[in-house]
């Protein structure tokens, strides 16, 4: 579901370069579909972040998250032969109001950040 337009986001989604703010309601990957968005995400949700071969992406793609909802966290993770670098392997954003951003740095290698447990 598309809410609302923000220029403080980058993306390639639009004609315009300004990427859309999307709600996430399902499990979902990090893909071109959803490049460049600021994604308002529930808890228990998971951003699954695939191989290349199985879901190009290009380098230098970001991802914007934030979690409305008190149930649960939501969980990135990761396919096989992808790398993840983030602190103390902290996977699941922490909880209500925080947030946290992925970025595609090279072929299979992403880094996320944020306020994750």
């Amino acid at each position: 579901t598309v809410f609302a337009r923000s220029s403080s986001i980058d993306g390639p989604a639009n004609d315009d370069g300004v990427g859309d703010i999307l709600q996430q309601d399902t499990d979902f990957s990090a893909s071109m579909a959803y490049a460049g968005h600021y994604n308002i995400v529930h808890g228990g949700l998971t951003c699954s972040i695939l191989p290349n071969a199985t879901a190009e992406v290009d380098t230098g793609t970001e991802y914007e998250f934030f979690q409305t909802s008190s149930l649960g966290n939501m969980l990135f993770e990761t396919g096989s032969g992808v790398s993840l670098y983030v602190k103390n392997d902290n996977l699941n954003i922490a909880g209500q109001y925080s947030g946290a951003s992925l970025k595609k740095v090279a072929t299979n290698t992403w880094h996320l950040v944020g306020d994750l447990t």
